[in-house]
């Protein structure tokens, strides 16, 4: 879409005379739900109006829809023990609220059932607004029976567009895939061969998403940006690097207390949200995740006079997101997730971007890998990077698969454009 066409969508479903008002009112709505003594929000609306940063979708349609109204872009749910039509019934609750959902299928041994009714459930709705497509991400384990058919699925009605398809590679499975003749290796040409044709699926790397986690992860949302336990639910907002350079500098302080702000809002909206269930209430209240992230990098390089993938570049994401961790965190908000890096499409054309996430306008598949492994060891969640290639053959893409587990990336997610 494009901006005019994101920006009059979302203020006719607000009913909003311009973007401006809307900002507004999102911001008094957060700081009227307030309901104990805090830091200050005064530059809440300021910082929105003058788009150095933005919620996420939900946030933007929901906050000020009444008392305690969903919000969350991003669930993990646990749908171990559902039948069919109560999995459906979980996400149509969290799409009415304009949400996406991830979830473990591993467990289960009716995955090929579960994922073709997610799609045809999914293909009827939308998610808060007619141009937002319902998303879902399912999730399993390379080690699960079914694994083949769910890297290419018989689907007699078309590919799926709402389900993405995400593999759960366990520890040790990139060592073994490059044993000649094992079954790692297989499944990993498999897996490259469907990414070069359509895109899916996309990798998670389980021990690169466990390190450190005090508790077990087994899914992510569809984007594999929200990393934990589950039945969590989080609310983002993303800083827009650029509006962040003055006269040719990046200014650091007054990104941190856009950041601090925007943590605030976050904790007061997870606060006073409602979520699809009692057991996503509780463990959201209890894990309080939330994720800061940034946006405009590849155009704030360009202010800045420096290349993307440059010593420079890569500095000053280290820099960023290092110091971001550090002030978000000494909030003490008790947050178990604070940052991560969410694909900005819509809320970055509503912040004028040029450029979305850490990803680079041109196609460079190695520099992209690098600039996110720069970011990651200082995030709590993960990155939502779709790495480019041109013109892709299964040796390289597994070549760059093995080189984002072995620097540390937790997901690998390919997008291919063939001239």
């Amino acid at each position: 879409m494009r901006r005019d066409e994101v920006i009059s969508e979302l203020l006719s479903y607000r009913g909003d005379a311009s973007l401006e008002e809307a900002m507004r009112k999102v911001s008094a709505a957060i700081i009227n739900r307030r309901s104990y003594t805090g830091p200050p929000l005064d530059s809440l609306e300021r910082i929105l109006c003058e788009k150095k940063a933005c919620f996420s979708t939900p946030i933007l349609l929901n906050v000020d829809s009444g008392p305690h109204p969903m919000t969350a872009s991003c669930y993990i749910a646990d749908i171990d023990q559902m039948s069919i039509p109560e999995i459906l019934k979980l996400h149509n609750n969290i799409f009415d609220g304009s949400g996406g959902v991830g979830s473990d299928l591993s467990p289960r041994d009716d995955v090929g059932d579960v994922i073709i009714a997610m799609e045809e459930n999914a293909r009827n709705r939308y998610c808060g607004l007619p141009s937002r497509g319902c998303s879902i991400g399912a999730i399993l384990r390379a080690d699960h029976p079914q694994i083949d058919r769910f890297i290419q699925p018989n689907r007699p009605s078309g590919p799926f567009r709402h389900v993405i398809r995400n593999i759960m590679l366990p520890a040790g499975f990139i060592d073994r895939s490059a044993i000649p003749g094992s079954s790692e290796k297989y499944l990993l040409e498999q897996a490259a061969e469907s990414m070069i044709q359509s895109g899916s699926p996309g990798l998670l790397f389980e021990d690169n998403i466990n390190l450190g986690q005090p508790y077990k992860i087994r899914a992510t949302n569809p984007c594999a940006e929200f990393l934990c336990a589950d039945d969590t639910a989080a609310n983002l907002a993303s800083l827009n690097l650029s509006r962040f350079i003055t006269d040719g500098a990046f200014n650091h302080n007054d990104l941190l207390e856009a950041a601090k702000t925007l943590t605030v809002a976050l904790n007061i909206i997870l606060d006073t949200s409602s979520y699809p269930t009692e057991s996503i209430r509780s463990n959201t209240l209890k894990h309080k995740p939330i994720g800061v992230g940034i946006t405009n990098y590849d155009d704030a390089l360009r202010k800045l006079g420096w290349g993307y993938g440059s010593e420079e570049a890569i500095s000053l994401l280290c820099e960023i997101t290092k110091e971001l961790a550090f002030a978000i965190s000494s909030m003490n908000f008790g947050n178990t997730q604070t940052t991560l890096i969410a694909p900005t499409g819509r809320t970055g054309l509503l912040m004028n971007c040029e450029s979305f996430g850490i990803e680079s306008r041109c196609f460079d598949e190695h520099l992209e890998i690098h600039t996110a492994a720069a970011a990651q060891p200082h995030l709590t969640g993960g990155i939502s990077l779709t790495v480019c290639y041109p013109d892709p053959d299964r040796s390289n893409v597994i070549e760059d698969i093995m080189l984002a587990h072995r620097i540390g990336l937790k997901s690998y997610i390919m997008y291919s454009k063939r001239e």
